[in-house]
């Protein structure tokens, strides 16, 4: 018997095994110095759910992905960073204990922890609302640095705490999360918006972003949706998100946000990725080598697509996985895990 194509063992040690041997082959690609201390982090965030009292459940309980897992990969144009979110608790934990959870998890991993000011006013904002995931952790490593991201929910009935913070560059917009990285003292706000019309968009791009930004978002924005951005207002839904750094006043970060299954789905998505993947990113990316020949009903769901400007000219695509999609496929191979493969084929 096998849950999501894993063998079911006791607290999903084979689940584990494959989430984090996935981790290592996409940091064999690019061989980041920041790497093992994360893929400890991995690790330690996997136990969380091995040790749930509702063992049956611990894998796929999740709102993160679209198969449950509570462990996301994300891929970027730009760089080959490991990426992952993951939900920071095991599902008999209430949403509303879920930022403790965090700092927790974060504190045992060894990343710095919000101040005390701040977790009192997240815990204040969630204070007697409904709420659906309460709090999630990011983690990612670059380079030889390395870094955690506090996600945390707003209520819809508690906007107010986030407009004493951010005027919304859309006063029509929900705020949904707040993102905090206190490495960086950087926060980001996330907000829900109805179709967008042009001039809302001309409003947003335009209070954000100089003219070269401003043509590098939309033409992102028309790779990823393979449309013109009259006919992308139209038919897909855009969220974005704003994010300032402590003493910042202008320019924010814009980032825009949209269901794969907006743009034709996971084959779309991968396509629009892959074909905008820089050159030197390529040559030693773990998507490109694992995605780039797979036939498109192996496809994994590709998620939410972030699309944002990272330099004037060159703007960046984002999308997340799985994480038990992407350890089931590097498993795949029979003799050799399909994370070996892509780890030889990258050293020659």
């Amino acid at each position: 018997m096998t849950e999501h194509g894993f063998r079911c063992d006791a607290g999903g040690q084979s689940i584990t095994d494959a989430v984090v041997g996935a981790a290592r082959a996409i940091v064999c690609a690019d061989s980041l110095p920041a790497a093992e201390r994360v893929i400890g982090s991995l690790s330690l965030c996997c136990d969380t759910f091995a040790k749930s009292i509702w063992p049956d459940v611990a894998w796929r309980f999740s709102g993160l992905t679209t198969d449950g897992c509570p462990l996301e990969f994300t891929f970027s144009s730009v760089d080959n960073a490991l990426r992952f979110t993951v939900d920071v608790a095991a599902p008999e934990v209430r949403n509303c204990d879920r930022i403790v959870a965090a700092c927790d998890l974060a504190g045992r991993s060894g990343y710095r922890r919000p101040d005390s000011n701040m977790l009192e006013r997240w815990m204040q904002m969630q204070r007697c609302h409904n709420l659906s995931w309460g709090a999630r952790l990011g983690v990612r490593a670059l380079g030889s640095r390395r870094a955690a991201k506090f996600y945390v929910e707003v209520p819809v009935a508690a906007q107010q705490f986030i407009q004493s913070s951010i005027k919304p560059p859309l006063s029509e917009s929900i705020a949904v999360m707040v993102g905090h990285e206190p490495e960086y003292g950087i926060a980001e706000y996330y907000f829900r918006q109805q179709l967008l019309s042009k001039v809302q968009m001309d409003r947003l791009l335009g209070a954000l972003c100089n003219e070269d930004e401003r043509a590098t978002m939309i033409a992102g924005i028309e790779h990823v949706c393979g449309m013109p951005i009259a006919s992308a207002l139209e038919w897909t839904g855009l969220g974005y998100s704003v994010a300032l750094q402590d003493g910042q006043k202008f320019p924010p970060r814009l980032a825009l946000f949209l269901r794969s299954s907006a743009i034709g789905g996971a084959c779309r998505a991968s396509q629009r990725l892959l074909s905008c993947t820089l050159a030197e990113v390529r040559e030693r990316s773990f998507y490109y080598e694992l995605f780039s020949d797979l036939p498109a009903r192996l496809l994994p769901d590709h998620g939410v697509v972030s699309i944002s400007c990272v330099r004037p000219s060159v703007a960046e695509m984002r999308v997340g996985l799985s994480g038990m999609a992407v350890g089931r496929l590097v498993r795949s191979f029979h003799g050799q895990t399909k994370a070996e493969e892509v780890a030889q084929c990258l050293a020659h």
